[in-house]
């Protein structure tokens, strides 16, 4: 486990056949506007999470890249719910070009891990493979659980 000088975690997309390795997100170039809500402790917190993020960034940003942050962030909704301890708050932050999402709770601060074979019947599992494949980067903070991912504003261009 690494920590950053200034005591912070970071994860960011795990380079193929090695360890994920932990380093601070990108800087954010030009102002970004920043918005949060608190979301219940309950199965509702993925639905407003979901609308919260189509309210605060679809009118910024290209459809694609909108549905990603909204599946992004009912994942990290629901495993707050499930995993979590206390309040929830969602915070979405606006970019030139990345949207970067983060949810809190009052957890422990445990890492969360992606499970690398989730049962293929089971109902649950596979949350974290959805941020990592969906997100540029994504990590945590230590602390209380604090996730963060960050989507690009524009969609990749095709190879």
């Amino acid at each position: 486990m690494v920590t950053c000088r200034n005591g912070q975690l970071r994860y960011s997309r795990r380079i193929a056949g090695s360890d994920p390795r932990f380093e601070s997100p990108s800087p954010r170039p030009g102002p970004a506007r920043t918005v949060e809500i608190e979301l219940p402790r309950s199965p509702d917190a993925g639905r407003q999470a979901r609308a919260f993020v189509d309210r605060h960034c679809g009118p910024d940003a290209a459809a694609g890249v909108v549905g990603d942050a909204k599946l992004i962030v009912t994942e990290l909704a629901n495993n707050a719910v499930v995993h979590g301890e206390g309040r929830i708050t969602l915070r979405a932050q606006i970019g030139d070009d990345t949207i970067r999402v983060e949810v809190i709770d009052e957890g422990s601060g445990n890492v969360p891990t992606i499970r690398e074979e989730a049962e293929a019947d089971g109902p649950g599992g596979r949350g974290l493979q959805i941020v990592e494949a969906l997100s540029a980067r994504w990590g945590t903070f230590e602390g209380t659980t604090h996730v963060w991912a960050e989507i690009p504003r524009a969609p990749a261009a095709a190879d």
